[in-house]
């Protein structure tokens, strides 16, 4: 079973694997301007996940709103998933 911590590092990595772009801050918000990551390319990075998971991430952006759009937020919504 994968820990938050565990899910964390692996979006950090799948980003940069998949955008070249390296996150520090797992709180901020990886749609601002900061991060520059153009929106189209977290579609590669749900990919990326879901397929490294075994399990449909992209439900964490149906069942939630733009707050969710955090390493951490994302990492802590999709361990509840796998539970």
């Amino acid at each position: 079973m994968k820990t938050v911590k565990d899910l964390e590092n692996m979006i950090i990595s799948t980003i940069q694997d998949t955008c070249g772009v390296e996150i520090t801050d797992r709180n901020q918000h990886l749609l601002s301007d900061a991060v520059k990551i153009p929106t189209v390319d977290y579609l590669y990075v749900f990919d990326s996940l879901e397929k490294q998971l075994n399990i449909p991430v992209t439900k964490v952006l149906e069942q939630n709103d733009y707050t969710v759009f955090t390493v951490h937020n994302l990492a802590c919504e999709i361990e509840k998933m796998m539970n």
